[in-house]
């Protein structure tokens, strides 16, 4: 009877051992990246155009903005910090977002052109989320 005790307290542990070392991997695993949209980046002016996106003073400290191309989840940003990328030559779709949220969210196409750079500002009416075009236009 003890040796029956003993098998089976044994089994418990190799179960739960087995478990928790399976669990333990599964929270040490990195989540995995989304690769970027084949022919979205481009790595320069030389061969795309850049999209810049100031984050406007009056939008909040603590309130970053989720960039979104072609489908693709592409960054955030917060107050004082610029968003940059170069986009391939073409048509994109692009979205903006206040901590990825999508009530209140920007929608546009950007038509890209090589080695022109188009400038923004994040700002927020209240309700809505909307990119302001700015004189830096090249």
């Amino acid at each position: 009877m003890k040796a029956w005790k003993s098998l089976g307290i044994v089994l418990v542990l190799i179960v739960c051992a087995s478990f928790f070392s399976s669990a333990s991997e599964s929270l040490a695993a990195k989540p995995k990246s989304v690769p970027p949209a084949e022919g979205t980046y481009a790595n320069g002016l030389a061969d795309g155009g850049a999209l810049r996106i100031k984050h406007s003073p009056v939008l909040g400290q603590n309130v970053a903005v989720v960039m979104t191309i072609d489908g693709r989840l592409a960054g955030a940003f917060t107050r004082g910090h610029i968003y940059e990328k170069f986009l391939t030559p073409g048509r994109h779709d692009i979205t903006a977002s206040r901590n990825g949220r999508g009530i209140d969210t920007w929608y546009g196409t950007l038509n890209v052109q090589r080695g022109q750079t188009y400038s923004f500002v994040v700002k927020y009416s209240g309700i809505q989320l909307y990119l302001v075009p700015t004189a830096e236009v090249h």
